[in-house]
């Protein structure tokens, strides 16, 4: 009898233990259903090989997803290594993903400009985060690389007509002939003030578009230009090539937040101050003001001829903006040539600078923009410590951004709320539970140490927000 009773315990306890692994495999397989469908779109097929791997105990969910990011990698000619149905949607989601963090894409700041969406790409700002992921670099490289990159795209037609509409609501096709030209300058008399020089035509290589396979870095190309700058052309420049400090110097990002179009930079009320702005909002996840009234008051110039230069609450925010768009003093925003038939383009265009513009920020100097393009980042982190950085050009300034912990505060935060739908503010960071704060900043000060967003996706897969999200 008791050899019975064993035999009969020993069976239940081998069914509970069964019981809870086939829990426990179910909880793991619900885990990597999720995301896969979040980064491929569908549910992930029952015969997949990270099915079979996690039914077999030899991957946890979490692993399984690690493994999924893993496989996607781009080879030596920027294309992805293994080009099939699944590598190619979740390439369409991460980039999805890293172009919304960037809002503005509209490079029509008036009507004649509709041909720019066809010559500059508005997707060109992600892929700097994307390429990052594909080829396992630093995520600081998206601030510290003088690079961009272009995309790979497959389409079975060809594009034949501009994305955007003429002043007069037509969508043009894409002609190349002696009436519709890429034009360069103007025909007005050259005493005119708005003269814009003489008359050139060129070819520029235009945005690919269809299906994106890959990324390539932005090499120097054919669309080359000259300005009229004074009373004389300036020698060729790449309309496209970018100026340094990875996303914020990229051609697309200054055309796309720089202010103060057709202006000449004075230091004053010309600068280009929704750039600076962007900065902190794109990459990290500040909200103006960044510093407070008390900080604020030892920037205020009581005899300041500028009426917010004069003011606490007006210099909380300017005291940070305007020092940063400093470092762009020397930048251009102009229209390439008077508008007719032809089309003309919007352009960036760097000065000279001849000297160095000592003490405060000046109420209006014309030749601001000719001085060396000394910055500073001036503003409290999310933590609340006080950042005072002094830099020159936009190679130092990414470089110091990309040492700040809000940048991987706001990439960390990004990331968990498509994964998880967990909504946190940088600003109300303190209202996070004590389990909460611990979780983020477990995931921030090893995104800042080991630098790789697979593994940052890795972590979030395996973090109580993911897993409670999960199993609540």
């Amino acid at each position: 009898m008791k050899i019975i009773q064993g035999l009969t315990s020993l069976f239940f306890l081998s069914l509970l233990v069964l019981s809870a692994s086939a829990l426990a495999s179910e909880s793991e397989l619900k885990l990597l259903n999720r995301c896969y469908s979040q980064l491929v779109n569908k549910r992930i097929p029952r015969n997949h090989e990270l099915v079979t791997k996690v039914k077999a105990g030899s991957f946890s969910g979490g692993q399984a997803c690690y493994e999924l990011l893993k496989t996607i990698s781009l080879n030596d000619k920027g294309v992805l290594s293994s080009l099939n149905e699944e590598s190619e949607e979740i390439l369409r989601t991460l980039q999805r993903l890293h172009d919304s963090w960037f809002p503005r894409y509209n490079f029509n700041v008036s009507t004649q400009d509709y041909p720019n969406t066809d010559l500059y790409d508005a997707n060109e700002m992600g892929y700097h985060f994307t390429y990052v992921l594909l080829k396992n670099e630093p995520v600081s490289h998206v601030l510290t690389q003088k690079r961009s990159f272009k995309g790979v795209r497959r389409s079975e037609k060809e594009h034949l007509y501009f994305i955007d509409r003429s002043i007069k609501g037509y969508r043009h096709l894409r002609l190349k002939d002696e009436l519709n030209r890429w034009k360069v300058g103007g025909v007005e008399d050259k005493n005119d003030e708005e003269y814009q020089g003489p008359i050139q035509f060129w070819e520029p290589e235009l945005v690919t578009f269809g299906r994106l396979i890959g990324l390539r870095p932005y090499k120097e190309s054919k669309n080359r230009i000259r300005k009229w700058d004074g009373h004389k052309l300036s020698a060729p420049f790449d309309t496209h090539a970018p100026q340094g400090g990875g996303i914020i110097g990229s051609v697309p990002y200054l055309l796309l937040n720089a202010g103060q179009n057709e202006r000449t930079i004075d230091g004053g009320a010309a600068l280009h101050r929704r750039w600076s702005t962007a900065i902190l909002k794109d990459l990290l996840c500040r909200n103006l003001p960044v510093l407070s009234q008390e900080d604020a008051s030892s920037f205020v110039r009581s005899n300041s001829k500028i009426s917010f230069r004069r003011k606490e609450n007006c210099m909380s925010c300017h005291a940070t903006i305007d020092p940063m768009a400093a470092v762009i003093r020397n930048m251009e925003n102009y229209n390439s040539g008077n508008v007719d038939f032809h089309y003309t383009t919007r352009n960036v265009y760097w000065h000279q600078t001849h000297s160095i513009h000592k003490g405060d920020l000046p109420d209006k100097d014309l030749d601001f923009r000719k001085t060396r393009p000394d910055g500073r980042i001036t503003m409290r982190d999310f933590h609340g410590k006080l950042i005072d950085k002094k830099v020159t050009g936009l190679a130092e300034l990414g470089k110091e951004l990309s040492q700040i912990d809000d940048f991987y505060a706001c990439t960390a935060k990004r990331y968990l709320e498509f994964f998880t739908g967990r909504q946190i503010t940088l600003e109300s960071y303190q209202d996070l539970n004590e389990r909460e704060k611990f979780a983020f900043d477990k995931l921030i000060l090893n995104l800042k140490k080991h630098q790789s967003l697979k593994i940052l996706i890795r972590d979030i897969f395996q973090s109580d927000f993911f897993l409670g999200d999960l199993n609540g």
